[in-house]
C-alpha cells in the first residue's frame, strides 16, 4: 500500500507560541508536512520500499521547486514523518547544539540512547 498525504496545518500554526522550541527551527513560516506512507509485509523488501519512498519524495520535492515553491528547499522535515536515517539537522536545524546541551543535563547517563528514535 502507498499513501501520500499533505497535512493541512494552519499557516500561522507556529506563531501562537513566541518561545523558542526544538521544532520547527524556523517559526516564521508554516509548513505543510508531506506524509509518504508505504506498507508491505515481507522484510526482504524493506530496502526496496524505503528506496522507493525516498525516490518518490525527491520527485515530489523537485517538481514543487520547479513550479516555484522555493521555500521548501530548506524547510525542516516533520520529525513524525521522517525516515529513520534522516539526519537530525534536517528536522531541527541550528537547534541541535542546544538540544545536545539540554540532553546532557536531563539525560546525563544517556538512558534515552537505549530507546528508538532520533539521537542528538
Amino acid at each position: 500500500m502507498a499513501s501520500y498525504t499533505i497535512e493541512p496545518f494552519q499557516p500561522d500554526i507556529y506563531l501562537h507560541n513566541p518561545d523558542r522550541t526544538a521544532f520547527p527551527p524556523v517559526r516564521s513560516q508554516g509548513f505543510l508536512p508531506l506524509n509518504l506512507y508505504y506498507a508491505w509485509n515481507l522484510a526482504e523488501f524493506d530496502g526496496d520500499f524505503i528506496a522507493a519512498m525516498k525516490a518518490s519524495g525527491d520527485v515530489i520535492r523537485n517538481a514543487a521547486v520547479a513550479e516555484g515553491q522555493r521555500s521548501i528547499v530548506h524547510a525542516p522535515l516533520y520529525p513524525n514523518y521522517a525516515l529513520g536515517d534522516t539526519p537530525v539537522e534536517e528536522m531541527y536545524g541550528n537547534n541541535i547544539p542546544e538540544l545536545r546541551r539540554i540532553k546532557s543535563i536531563v539525560d546525563s547517563k544517556n538512558v534515552m540512547a537505549l530507546a528508538g528514535g532520533f539521537k542528538f
